[in-house]
């Protein structure tokens, strides 16, 4: 990244009280700071460093406003030019302020700018000078939405906050492509959901005795081991997943017209996560579907499609299923 040009426009008075290290602390801080005692060397001209070479291709105006600043005719010439190239190019000014009670030019009466009090201490004010420079945000990140903005969401036989915390649940699976959550990914639900740890304890108790989650109990710890399964995997997916019914219909047409018959193919052509394939794989053997190996690396290999299944998913692919 390219060091942004800074040209630092001051009275000479205020060069060893203040610029000299201000600027200094801007070059160290990754800032190309123009400061005309380090740039003009005898025999050139001033107009040329400072106009041509100086203020014509900065990035940002630094008007150092001091006592002695705002009395010279050069400062003012500087700040003009300054003004011009912001109104034609939309470059930035950063007014800075190193001595009370002085007036602030009227042409900068609308600008923020930054007021110094203390010149041997001013790291506050250089770290706001720096996030101007490079532009930085200082707002907080936008956090999750409290449980009370979060959309309704209702999964048949379960109650509201019973189907939220199967959600949440569902998201970190889905995250992760892992099936297992663990009690520290609880108590992020927890806090996300601003339940207290006997709800979200009776949610799961509840969720497990629907199958769609298997506890483990832990010592020691408030919640347990939990992993989402088949069921809930499935029940999550057909109430979550956004055009759901199309990606199923993607996966039989693949497996019955394409023969794609991996659940790692499978995921990889349609993009999805492989512990959706494997689960909606899990209830076609379940269903007398298909005939499968489980591969002790992870994944499902279809080896054979049973008359049962072939007519399942001709029904799905016809549209009367």
């Amino acid at each position: 990244m390219k060091a942004p040009k800074v040209f630092i426009s001051h009275a000479s008075e205020d060069k060893q009280r203040f610029v000299v290290d201000f600027a200094t602390a801007l070059r160290k801080n990754g800032i190309d700071a123009w400061v005309d005692q380090w740039e003009i060397k005898l025999g050139d001209s001033l107009v040329d460093k400072i106009f041509e070479e100086g203020i014509k291709d900065m990035d940002i105006f630094v008007i150092v406003l001091s006592k002695h600043s705002i009395e010279k005719p050069w400062v003012r010439e500087e700040l003009n030019a300054s003004v011009v190239k912001r109104i034609s190019k939309n470059t930035k000014i950063i007014p800075v302020i190193i001595d009370a009670d002085i007036e602030v030019p009227e042409v900068l009466k609308s600008t923020v700018w930054v007021q110094i009090k203390n010149l041997d201490d001013y790291a506050s004010e250089l770290k706001s000078i720096l996030g101007a420079i490079f532009d930085i945000d200082e707002k907080p990140a936008i956090g999750s939405k409290p449980a009370f903005a979060l959309p309704s969401i209702q999964i048949s036989g379960l109650s509201k906050s019973d189907s939220l915390v199967l959600k949440m649940l569902g998201d970190i699976v889905f995250d992760n492509n892992e099936e297992h959550l663990s009690p520290d990914q609880i108590k992020i639900v927890e806090g996300q959901l601003e339940l207290s740890t006997e709800q979200i304890n009776e949610s799961l108790e509840i969720l497990e005795n629907h199958y769609y989650v298997k506890l483990t109990q832990l010592m020691g710890s408030n919640f347990p081991l939990v992993k989402l399964t088949d069921n809930g995997i499935m029940i999550y997916s057909e109430n979550i997943i956004e055009d759901f019914k199309e990606l199923h219909f993607n996966i039989v047409h693949l497996i019955f017209n394409e023969k794609t018959w991996g659940s790692f193919e499978l995921a990889k052509k349609l993009e999805c996560k492989t512990i959706l394939i494997d689960a909606l794989l899990n209830r076609f053997e379940l269903a007398n579907y298909i005939k499968a190996s489980h591969c002790m690396s992870g994944g499902i290999q279809i080896n054979d499609l049973t008359a049962l299944g072939k007519r399942y998913f001709r029904e799905v692919l016809e549209g009367t299923k």
